[in-house]
């Protein structure tokens, strides 16, 4: 993908390499086209979400454009499309002051038996003592507005901590030759046997 404009904005890292990650592949229907999903990036905030096409699953994928930039400055806004949504007044009260919480790798799938929505995500800090974690919200339309088990959600500048049904975290059960660590970057799917399963990543330690 050199040369369409997907690393324009992260950059790189200081020894040059580049960051790919957090794909996803679906098939739309509507498109006839597999659309995989990722972020590149070159810090731990300074992101973007992009999106490429292709015919068959295993590709090739071309890059279409991204979706959502993260991590940009008052120096470097003019790079994204920010611009395009809301003025300069709104994106300096909202979107330059800080207002990082560790929330990311949203999953949305949806339970016919229920009528919900569930929205996954992953809380804290991705390292073995981060406190990595998934939770997970629910709503009765794609779009939300979600909540947890609580009736709550988290706004902005919140300690969002404090919301969201807790799944997963580090844990380590007795006969397991492993402990695992920062359990999240989730996804969601119901088996041909009907059970609905969860996948996630996560850090081994011995």
């Amino acid at each position: 993908m050199e040369g369409l404009g997907v690393f324009d904005y992260a950059g790189t890292y200081e020894n040059g390499s580049r960051s790919v990650w957090a794909e996803d592949v679906i098939y739309i229907e509507e498109m006839q086209k597999y659309v995989t999903y990722f972020c590149t990036s070159s810090t731990y905030i300074k992101s973007k979400l992009c999106y490429a096409t292709a015919d068959r699953p295993e590709g090739p994928y071309a890059y279409q454009g991204t979706l959502l930039y993260s991590g940009f400055t008052a120096q470097d806004i003019e790079d994204t499309d920010v611009y395009e949504y809301v003025d300069s007044e709104t994106a300096a009260a909202i979107y330059l002051s800080g207002g990082h919480n560790s929330i990311e790798g949203p999953y949305i799938q949806y339970d016919a038996d229920s009528g919900y929505y569930y929205l996954y995500v992953s809380y804290g800090g991705l390292e073995r003592t981060g406190g990595y974690q998934i939770r997970v919200f629910r709503s009765k339309t794609p779009d939300g507005e979600y909540t947890d088990m609580n009736g709550s959600f988290p706004s902005l500048g919140c300690d969002h901590s404090k919301y969201g049904l807790k799944l997963s975290g580090n844990y380590y059960m007795p006969g397991c030759k492993y402990a695992y660590m920062a359990t999240g970057g989730q996804s969601a799917f119901r088996d041909t046997d009907g059970k609905l399963l969860l996948h996630q990543s996560g850090e081994k330690d011995q």
